[in-house]
């Protein structure tokens, strides 16, 4: 009886997970989705950015550079930025997405490119959201091997996904969103510009608690740095090609490492190899 009233339970919350779709990940479209796929997002935002008038320069990279301003760009060079920073990007991702931009954007000029330590992360473990988008994986030559759990777990990833307590959150700022009638705690401007609607907002009521949010950034990091001992070779491959591409179509290229706050740092300092990698 308790083992039944258990599996009723996993399956109603997974019936209602699907249905709520915090993430656009089922397409269902009954609820706010307040954590987009910014891969998919970024695609169809630059290919109407590009057709109103040619993109000459690219920011690359994940989360962390997504406050990267195309317009502070564009003052400074002259040239029309789009802001083409993905989550939890890694060089399979930048790679991917360069080779994309660049076939429909020929007249590309510089390459910004915000390289996380965690891009060449040892795992090899290819995003979900990567790997479900035929358009970047077709730009990954035949020798780029996803990791063992992307290629023989995708329904298992998609259940921890939807299982874990960060999707959970989603489901109740959706919920939220609906019955407020708020913004989305994130958007997105036509350039590829972020948004965090939620922390500007509670910035500029003066409510904004910093400290708290580093805080409870400490955990994530120190699963993300946990498995990671040593640089992954093939990562460091698809970067080369990358720089390569880049070099061999005429682009300036700059890259500068992302940092992190030194509270999480000297948090992750234990216990992981954030410093020795």
């Amino acid at each position: 009886m308790l083992l039944a009233t258990l599996v009723g339970l996993v399956v109603a919350y997974a019936a209602v997970a699907v249905i709520i779709d915090p993430r656009g990940i089922f397409s269902t479209g009954v609820f706010p989705v307040v954590v987009w796929d910014s891969r998919q997002e970024k695609m169809r935002l630059f290919s109407k950015f590009n057709e109103a008038s040619p993109v000459e320069c690219i920011v690359l990279g994940s989360s962390r550079a997504m406050k990267v301003s195309p317009q502070q760009v564009e003052r400074e060079t002259g040239l029309r930025t789009f802001n083409f920073c993905v989550d939890s990007a890694r060089s399979e991702d930048y790679l991917a997405i360069y080779r994309w931009v660049s076939s429909r954007s020929p007249r590309l000029k510089t390459m910004l490119i915000g390289l996380d330590v965690e891009a060449l992360h040892c795992d090899d473990e290819f995003d979900r959201r990567l790997t479900s988008n035929a358009q970047l994986m077709s730009g990954l030559d035949d020798t780029a091997e996803p990791g063992p759990s992307t290629r023989s777990c995708p329904a298992l990833s998609l259940v921890s996904t939807v299982m874990s307590v960060p999707y959970a959150r989603d489901m109740a700022s959706s919920l939220r969103v609906l019955l407020s009638s708020s913004r989305p705690r994130n958007q997105l401007e036509d350039d590829g510009y972020l948004h965090y609607t939620e922390w500007e907002q509670a910035r500029q009521r003066g409510s904004l608690d910093l400290a708290e949010n580093i805080k409870a950034s400490y955990e994530e990091y120190r699963r993300r740095f946990g498995g990671m001992s040593a640089l992954s070779p093939q990562r460091e491959r698809m970067l080369r090609q990358l720089l390569h591409a880049a070099r061999k179509d005429g682009l300036e290229v700059a890259v500068w490492i992302t940092p992190i706050h030194p509270a999480v740092a000297t948090y992750i300092s234990a216990g992981t190899h954030y410093t020795q990698v």
